[in-house]
């Protein structure tokens, strides 16, 4: 069972860094998602996340979240970083 105080800790330390961040999600049915971005927002049960590739914020459950960690995508994190000013400018 996932330790939901420590991805939330986990989350909190990420998000005040701005660490370009990896998280890998599994669905209630057995899918599996993977996210690179940032982590906008913690809340109680759930996270706002920014994907760099997909450009676009949405909730992950905390529950759902079976890893995160730094990143280890490819790129740099000023290119990403503007990629998600970008997206926000665009709002």
């Amino acid at each position: 069972m996932r330790d939901i105080n420590e991805i939330k800790k986990r989350a909190e330390i990420y998000s005040k860094s701005q660490t370009l961040s990896f998280i890998s999600e599994t669905m209630p049915s057995g899918r599996k998602n993977f996210y690179n971005g940032f982590i906008i927002k913690i809340h109680t049960d759930m996270l706002i996340f920014f994907d760099i590739v997909i450009k676009k914020e949405f909730p992950i459950l905390l529950e759902n979240i079976e890893i995160i960690e730094p990143s280890k995508k490819e790129i740099n994190i000023q290119t990403a970083w503007e990629i998600y000013k970008k997206s926000i400018e665009k709002v």
